[in-house]
């Protein structure tokens, strides 16, 4: 069973991922709200992939995808996003971002993400 963390300031947002998450996969997901939180919650988990907002608080999803690469997590990295601007895309591809998803969460974008060979 494949271990998932989704890192967003907002409660909407997380709810959301997991109601639109594809019933018929298999995963344990888990949250944080923070950067602080997201580190905490991967050494303890070892999670197999970490979906981040771009858009939070204090530190966006690059800062704590640096974050989490520096504390050693190797989990597959989803950038999530409604600012598809071109450095944003460059930066997060450069840092290791397996994949970047588009905001708002649907279930259809969540699939595409999941069926992608690198995830």
């Amino acid at each position: 069973m494949k271990k998932i963390l989704i890192v967003d300031d907002s409660m909407t947002s997380r709810l959301l991922f997991k109601t639109y998450f594809p019933k018929d996969y298999t995963a344990t997901i888990e949250e944080a709200n923070s950067c602080e939180t997201a580190l905490a919650k991967a050494k303890e988990l070892n999670p197999d992939m970490i979906f981040l907002d771009y858009n939070m608080p204090g530190r966006h999803g690059i800062d704590i995808a640096q974050a989490l690469i520096d504390a050693g997590i190797t989990a597959k990295l989803i950038l999530c996003t409604a600012n598809l601007q071109a450095k944003v895309v460059d930066t997060a591809k450069k840092l290791g971002f397996s994949a970047i998803m588009e905001k708002p969460i649907t279930t259809e974008r969540i699939i595409s993400v999941l069926g992608q060979d690198n995830i």
